[in-house]
């Protein structure tokens, strides 16, 4: 039979996932990333919800005064009140669906 140190190894390596709390167009969002995510896992995470793409989220609040790089770790930012890391933050984008297309840049309507 294995230790029991050896059985509890396992558990240990398990951290709880890191939580983030957002608003999108009215509805909470709580959003579960790998404790040793990046911005990047954030982001997919949030598409995944939102349907907003990565290149057109904006994560205001995560870090002071600025938007993190997508290679960021989220366990290593730190938020504009000190918060580490930050478990509230801004989200702004807009799904592709409602992307305002010029009806002339378009050419699947009749004329």
């Amino acid at each position: 039979t294995p230790a029991p140190d050896a059985a509890a190894a396992p558990e240990d390596n398990n951290e709880p996932p890191l939580e983030f709390n957002t608003t999108f167009q009215g509805q909470k969002l709580t959003l579960r990333v790998k404790r040793d995510g990046v911005v990047a896992d954030l982001k997919a995470a949030i598409t995944d919800e939102t349907q907003v793409p990565a290149k057109r989220q904006k994560l205001i609040g995560l870090v002071k005064g600025a938007l993190p790089p997508d290679t960021s770790k989220l366990a290593e930012l730190v938020g504009p009140r000190g918060e580490k890391p930050p478990t509230k933050f801004l989200l702004m984008g807009t799904p592709d669906d409602k992307l305002f297309v010029d009806p002339k840049d378009r050419d699947d309507l009749p004329e």
